[in-house]
């Protein structure tokens, strides 16, 4: 599929770029102000295209991630992408010749610009959730099977900052956010994905749950994350 954008969705795009690779800056100062101004972008720029009506074949699809076995964080970075970068992830079970075994696909689903904002983010994160679980266990001697409650916190942590800017950029604009719902319709009518499976925690390490919560909430998205990111790291994540 293709679709075209207009020239002012193109400088919306390279503008978010600049953004996020100016939220890599030493300066805190200026990383915080240009990692809130491109969620803020962000937002009112998907506000633009859920008004906009268009054809259904704005929608791409892309692959983003291939694994032999589910990964504990998977969930939750999907779960952030989904609820605050307007794509939808879809998961399949697939061959592969290339070392004879099963593994599972991961991908994205939604316009082109927020697939290239959503790889930016889903790069940063899977970099970041082990990064800062590593600096938790070893600060606190936690034991490794805390991660997955480490990672639960992580998420609200970030789910409540998210959550903020979005509020904050619907206070400025006076307009609020909403879901694509024309995406979820493209999704349900052609693609009919299969959810990967949630099983429920049996070791809950509030401690590790409640430190997580705090660094997702000082995790700044996009710091870190260069202009080229997307060329550089589309590939397929293979462990």
């Amino acid at each position: 599929m293709t679709t075209e954008f207009s020239a002012e969705e193109l400088k919306v795009i390279e503008k978010i770029e600049k953004l996020l690779a100016l939220a890599s800056s030493s300066n805190e100062h200026e990383a915080k102000l240009a990692a809130e101004k491109a969620a803020e972008l962000l937002t009112i720029y998907n506000l633009t295209v859920e008004q906009v009506n268009v054809s259904k074949e704005k929608y791409l699809t892309q692959d983003c991630m291939e694994r032999l076995k589910s990964d504990v964080k998977d969930k939750y970075i999907g779960s952030i992408l989904e609820k605050y970068f307007f794509i939808r992830i879809i998961y399949h079970r697939h061959f592969n010749r290339d070392i004879d075994t099963r593994t599972t696909i991961f991908q994205m689903i939604g316009t082109k610009t927020n697939l290239k904002i959503a790889t930016f983010v889903l790069s940063f994160l899977n970099r970041k959730f082990p990064e800062l679980f590593e600096e938790y266990r070893e600060a606190n001697m936690a034991p490794g099977n805390a991660r997955q409650s480490y990672y639960l916190g992580l998420h609200h942590g970030l789910c409540e900052q998210l959550e903020q800017a979005k509020t904050r950029a619907e206070s400025h604009t006076g307009l609020m956010v909403v879901k694509d719902a024309a995406l979820d319709k493209y999704i349900d009518d052609k693609i009919n994905p299969r959810s990967a499976s949630d099983s429920s925690m049996s070791n809950v390490d509030r401690d590790a749950i409640t430190a997580g919560k705090q660094d997702g909430k000082a995790l700044k998205i996009g710091r870190g994350l260069e202009s080229n990111s997307v060329a550089t790291e589309r590939g397929r994540l293979l462990k």
